[in-house]
């Protein structure tokens, strides 16, 4: 599924490219996102571990810790086990508190286990992760790998912009 962290006419601002075509600019910034969000690794999106489903016309999930969430998301929940429906897949949340959240699944048998994640959109991805799209957006408009030197720039860059969203690594 294709991710997009800016919009088109962020992007398109961005590249001072009003008349770049509006099909050319979203597979870049597709590109770009894609390219931030596996730089990142576990650390790009919203995730939560999820404890239990409950038995409810709207099934209450409870996760382990504060799950982030705002009601009206959409959620994609894996890996829940022993819940009757099978509650696994994309569903619009209600927020009920900083560890439940309940979905419209009418579940007659409890699950548990599994985990929840809201993928971050144009609207919802953090500021540095937008800006750091830009940059690599910027990098792969002007350069197509004929660059070693811009190659490295973009991502130290990067690497400045997101080095706190991300794991810390050994260098």
């Amino acid at each position: 599924m294709p991710v997009s962290y800016v919009s088109v006419a962020l992007a398109k601002a961005h590249l001072n490219g009003p008349q770049l075509a509006d099909e050319d600019v979203q597979v870049k910034v597709e590109l770009a996102s894609g390219i931030i969000r596996d730089y990142l690794k576990r650390w790009s999106d919203v995730r939560a571990t999820a404890v239990t489903a409950s038995v409810a016309a709207a099934s209450v999930i409870t996760t382990d810790e504060a799950h982030g969430f705002t009601t009206g998301q959409t959620v994609t929940i894996s890996g829940v086990t022993g819940s009757t429906p099978d509650i696994n897949g994309s569903h619009v949340i209600t927020v009920l508190s900083e560890t439940t959240f309940s979905i419209p699944v009418t579940v007659t048998v409890a699950g548990s286990g599994g985990t929840v994640i809201q993928l971050w959109t144009e609207e919802t991805a953090p500021a540095q992760v937008q800006q750091a799209t830009l940059v690599m957006l910027t990098h792969l408009h002007e350069h197509r790998g004929d660059d070693m030197k811009a190659d490295k720039d973009a991502w130290d860059a990067v690497g400045r912009l997101l080095m706190r969203s991300r794991d810390p690594a050994f260098v």
